[in-house]
């Protein structure tokens, strides 16, 4: 059970690589809830699960967010992060301040439009190359 004490829930409007389709995502705020779990919302576009006290997210968390363009899991107790193979569409990703200690490449499998990555201040000693993310 989590005891949630803020929940934002707005609209952002994305555009196709080519930008002649518009989508209009929501965004889901849930920073600083408390959360013990992530729980599903098929059209959420940019998700914000930081400064919670999360300790795992698995890879049934991340499948149940298809649309999923950018993630902030900062400001947690992950150790662990099972991967982005579930969201092919993910071109940001922050990790930052959590206590990860390994990022094996295949970690990112399943996604070559990843831009930004932000793993500061965790215990990754030291980082795989990743040669299919080219805008990395």
């Amino acid at each position: 059970m989590c005891k949630l004490t803020k929940l934002s829930y707005q609209a952002a409007y994305l555009f196709s690589h080519d930008s002649s389709h518009s989508f209009n995502l929501p965004v889901l705020d849930q920073t600083q809830n408390d959360l013990s779990q992530v729980r599903s919302s098929p059209m959420v576009a940019q998700l914000n699960i930081s400064l919670n006290e999360l300790t795992e997210l698995s890879i049934n968390d991340l499948s149940s967010f298809p649309h999923l363009r950018s993630l902030d899991a900062s400001l947690n107790m992950l150790s662990t992060f099972p991967g982005i193979s579930e969201c092919p569409k993910l071109t940001i990703l922050c990790l930052a301040f959590n206590k990860i200690k390994t990022w094996p490449e295949s970690l990112l499998e399943g996604t070559r439009v990843l831009q930004n990555l932000d793993l500061r201040s965790n215990y990754i000693k030291q980082l795989p190359i990743f040669p299919s993310l080219p805008h990395l």
